[in-house]
């Protein structure tokens, strides 16, 4: 069928935040963790932005651009991030 999709063909749409940053010693070692158990990953993509006007400024952005990495994302989306915090809670009561 000339029609089926493949997993390269579908979309998925992240709500929510696009990454997460490690920026304390204690949230790098979790970050640390979940990246060896494959929970996330480092992002090294671009952050870009979209011109709105011939008058567009960078300061006129919603909230800035990041500028220091690392960047960390879910590996199967950001839910994945969110499903870990839920079982580690579930786990410590």
């Amino acid at each position: 069928d000339d029609d089926a999709a493949t997993d390269a063909d579908v979309m998925r749409w992240d709500h929510g935040c696009q990454f997460f940053r490690a920026d304390t010693d204690r949230f790098g070692s979790v970050v640390a963790d979940w990246i060896r158990r494959g929970i996330a990953s480092e992002w090294t993509g671009k952050f870009v932005a979209s011109e709105v006007g011939a008058d567009a400024d960078a300061d006129d952005e919603f909230f800035g651009l990041p500028s220091t990495p690392p960047f960390y994302v879910g590996t199967d989306g950001m839910g994945s991030v969110a499903k870990e915090l839920l079982r580690s809670c579930r786990s410590t009561g």
